[in-house]
Order: structure tokens, then C-alpha cells, then sequence
């Protein structure tokens, strides 16, 4: 019997919203193929309460995410500690740092790469007799095993990608209490871009699941809804986890259509600006409000940056501010609410393009009512195995270094954020990291997300100033002297 978890923050309320995530009711699936009873649960990783029913099980699955690390590492500590129980772990921290996983979690008996579902339920069936079943094992690529009497790596170093059409949703193992907030579903795996910051866990190719396999499993969510007799509206939405759905424009409408078809709306579609330009004049079924959730029609734009410069620093294609406002021009016509990810700084920000960026996406909030944004990440997060940290100098991440004593090739620095040029931007935006008294304790961000102008530019305004009067260099000086004054005058035209 097998216990699957998904740890989480309450700090993060997108997954107090959100349902089961797809990839537990993939591994769901292919337990029970295997001949094992599986439960699933989401805990936060803030919760001292170590459920009792855990003695129940055989197994503990956990996906292992870098900045959770060390919070569900004593999750795991501690469930060890008070139960006979076997931890296994996955996800796209042991996909990508396997080694680093398998030194710092010792309590950890299998460690799987890659997307489990075709290999974990085998594992589990063969390794209670890993002497006898040592073949079939070995056939197996991707995992580490270890208990007290064995120890066993198979093709540790490969990274498994299976066969999408072969994957199937186990829908029966969805919690009762999560059916209201509606399906959460991948339809492909892999993204082709080359964002600095981004690991590509499931690869660049784009893999994708067949259309009869998506509609089976929203029946499936359907009659399940139906026999628990729920009346939440919500309950028949679904959230499509796809990196961008579409950059198969042909495949998404066609998608959209069997959802709806099914009796199911969409809360929004998740795809980027350079999709939709790309894709112009191909891409109205998106703006069709029967597919919605509410009946307006609402987009996810994983944007980044609005300047050109730092959309090519981040890895994206560079967009002019004329093309942007154009395509935020073409949703506020079609009534569209656009929200927009953005890493609002990186280790090359300076006050400059900080001002710049900020007072252009002031204009956008003022201009255009259906325009939002999602400040997703005050800083940029190099995760050590992006291109982004093998090319910030050290010196500018911060992190917090795992070590064991004597052992220095399994050191693994949990990273925490790039840190802007200036110290003075790094304190405006974490005002937790004090370098002397702040000078506002309001949060320059949240003030940002409310359209809250007068409070955003006087923010700026005093942590400028500050830059100012601690900078020694003349001409360096001079310059933040005559952004000041640009930014007063610009300033004060918007509030």
C-alpha cells in the first residue's frame, strides 16, 4: 500500500485553489496497474501534524522540489522517526540532482528519475525480493534502491522519458474533498524554448497525449462528480498545467472543443507574447468566451520581462514595447483578461532599466483595464541546473550551501535568488532583507499588483534617493541624480 503526498506552502495560494496535480494521479495509475492500493494526500510543509494513518502503509511517495527541500526533508526525518514505513522520492529535483538527493536525504529507500509512471509501480512489485527479481530490475532505468541489507543503482545516469500514449489518469484516487476545484490535466510535456532560468525536467521536445485519452479522462472526472453528487460549478472546470498549449495551435482548438463538448470550461489558457505573435490571425477560437470559466475569456502569459534587452538576458525572444502594447491592445478588444509572470529582477538590474520597467508597466495598468500581472518572482532563481547558474557569477546568487563534513563533491547550494545590482533594489524589493531602517514598510510589490501608482512611485522616489546619497562615483552619481528627476516628472503624469 502506498501513500503519495504532495507537499506544499500555504504561502503559495495557488495550491490551496488548485487540485490533485496530474503527475500523482499518473504515478496513481501506474501503482495500481501493479497490483497496489495507493492514497493520496496534499500536506503543507508548514503543518507539525504527522498524520497517524501513515502507519497504514508500505510506502511513502514524495516529489522533491529545491525550495522545499529542507522542510520536507524534516517531514521525511520525522515520519522515519515514528513509523516503519519506506520513503520514496521523485521529481525534478532528483531528476536533475540525483546525487545530490541521495547524499542529503539518506532516510530516502528509491529515488526515481524522470516521469515515474511507467517504472514505479514495477519497482515497487519486484524490489520486496531484490535478489530473486535482480534481472528484471537491472531492465529498469533510472533509479536508485537502498535499505539496510542492499543496495542497488540501475542506469543511474539515464533519465527515463515514457510513452505518452500510453499514460493513464487514475481519476478514482482523487480525494473527495479536492473534486470541487475541478480537474487539474497536462496534455503534452516539453517546452522548445530556451529560458535561462528553466531546467526542461520533461525535455525540449514536445510530447503530446492523444485527444482520446484526454476525453476519456474527463468523463471519468465527470462521473465521478456525478455519483459524489456535487453541485460546485467548479467541479466541472479543468486546468491545463501544459508549458504552452499553444504552440500547436491546431491541437489546442481541438482540445478546447472536446472540454467544452464534455460539459467542462476552462479557468484560462497558459502560453507566452511570442506565441500569440507569432501565431497572429491564427489564434481567434481562443478568444471564444463559451470555453471560460465565467464566460470571459482569460490568458496566462509567462512574459518574464516587457523591455527588450532583458528578454533576451532571460532567454526569450526580444519583443518591442510597440509589439507588446499591441497585443495587450488586441485582448482588451476582445475582452480578455491577460495576466502576465514576471521576474522583476536578475543579476544585471540596475536602476535604469528597474525605473524603465516599472513606469512602462504603470502606462500598460492605466491604459488597459483587462492588462494584469502576476509577480510570479521579485528576483530570478538560478537553480543549479539551468544555463542561468552556470552563468551568473557566484558572487551574486544568494543560497544556502548543504554540505557533508569530509565530502565536499556532494556540496548542493539551495538557491534563493540572483541579487540585482543594486543593494538599494534588492531591500525595495524584500523588504525582509534590512540593510538599515526601511523607508516604507508598505510592500513596493504588492503596491504594484494593486495599481496603487502614487504609493509605487514615492517608493521608488525614496529608494533612489537613498542610491543617491550612498553613491561615491561623480558620473555614476549624476546619472541616478537625472533618473531621479525623470522619474518625478514621469511620475507625477501618471499618479
Amino acid at each position: 500500500s502506498v501513500l503519495l503526498i504532495f507537499p506544499y506552502s500555504l504561502k503559495d495560494k495557488r495550491w490551496i485553489r488548485m487540485g490533485i496535480p496530474p503527475s500523482l494521479l499518473f504515478l496513481s495509475s501506474s501503482l495500481k496497474s501493479n497490483s497496489h492500493s495507493v492514497k493520496i494526500k496534499k500536506i503543507p510543509i508548514e503543518s507539525e501534524i504527522i498524520l497517524e494513518e501513515i502507519e497504514n502503509f508500505s510506502w511513502i511517495g514524495i516529489p522533491l522540489y529545491d525550495e522545499l527541500f529542507i522542510p520536507v526533508r524534516k517531514l521525511i526525518r520525522s515520519i522515519k522517526e515514528r513509523f516503519r514505513v519506506k520513503i520514496a522520492v521523485g521529481g525534478p529535483m532528483v531528476t536533475l540532482s540525483p546525487l545530490a538527493v541521495s547524499a542529503h536525504l539518506p532516510e530516502a529507500n528509491l529515488i526515481v528519475r524522470g516521469e515515474a509512471e511507467e517504472t514505479f509501480g514495477k519497482i515497487l512489485s519486484l524490489i520486496h525480493d531484490p535478489i530473486s527479481n535482480i534481472r528484471e530490475l537491472f531492465k529498469i532505468k533510472g533509479f536508485l534502491y537502498r535499505d539496510d541489507k542492499i543496495m542497488i543503482s540501475s542506469s543511474f545516469s539515464e533519465i527515463p522519458f515514457p510513452e505518452l500514449k500510453f499514460s493513464k489518469m487514475d481519476i478514482d484516487s482523487i480525494p473527495d474533498e479536492e473534486l470541487e476545484k475541478g480537474l487539474e490535466i497536462n496534455t503534452s510535456r516539453g517546452c522548445p524554448r530556451s529560458c535561462i532560468y528553466c531546467s526542461h525536467v520533461h525535455g525540449k521536445k514536445v510530447r503530446e497525449i492523444p485527444l482520446e485519452n484526454i476525453r476519456e479522462w474527463i468523463n471519468f472526472f465527470k462521473e465521478k462528480v456525478e455519483t459524489k453528487n456535487i453541485r460546485n460549478p467548479q467541479a466541472l472546470t479543468i486546468n491545463i498545467n501544459d508549458d504552452d498549449i499553444l504552440l500547436n495551435e491546431k491541437r489546442a482548438e481541438k482540445i478546447l472543443k472536446i472540454i467544452y463538448e464534455e460539459g467542462f470550461k476552462i479557468w484560462g489558457i497558459q502560453t507566452s507574447l511570442e506565441t500569440i505573435e507569432e501565431k497572429r490571425g491564427t489564434l481567434d477560437f481562443i478568444f471564444n468566451p463559451e470555453f471560460y470559466f465565467g464566460n470571459q475569456p482569460l490568458l496566462w502569459l509567462g512574459t518574464d520581462s516587457f523591455l527588450p534587452e532583458r528578454r533576451r538576458r532571460l532567454g526569450r525572444k526580444p519583443l518591442s514595447k510597440k509589439i507588446i502594447e499591441e497585443l495587450i491592445g488586441i485582448f482588451e478588444k476582445k475582452g480578455a483578461r491577460n495576466f502576465h509572470y514576471l521576474i522583476l529582477s536578475d543579476h544585471k538590474t540596475d536602476w535604469i532599466e528597474f525605473i524603465e520597467e516599472i513606469l512602462f508597466i504603470c502606462e500598460l495598468q492605466r491604459s488597459y483595464k483587462y492588462f494584469d500581472i502576476i509577480p510570479t518572482s521579485r528576483f530570478l532563481i538560478p537553480y543549479p541546473y539551468t544555463p542561468s547558474f552556470r552563468t551568473i557569477p557566484i558572487e551574486r546568487i544568494e543560497k544556502e550551501n548543504l554540505s557533508i563534513k569530509g565530502y565536499p563533491q556532494f556540496d548542493y547550494p539551495i538557491v534563493k535568488f540572483a541579487k540585482p545590482q543594486n543593494e538599494q533594489i534588492l531591500s525595495l524589493l524584500n523588504p525582509s532583507i534590512s540593510f538599515e531602517p526601511l523607508i516604507s514598510q508598505k510592500d513596493f510589490v504588492n503596491a504594484l499588483s494593486a495599481k496603487n501608482f502614487r504609493e509605487v512611485i514615492n517608493t521608488l522616489y525614496s529608494f533612489l534617493k537613498l542610491s543617491i546619497q550612498k553613491e561615491r562615483n561623480g558620473e555614476k552619481r549624476k546619472i541616478l541624480i537625472n533618473l531621479l528627476e525623470d522619474l518625478e516628472r514621469k511620475g507625477q503624469n501618471l499618479i
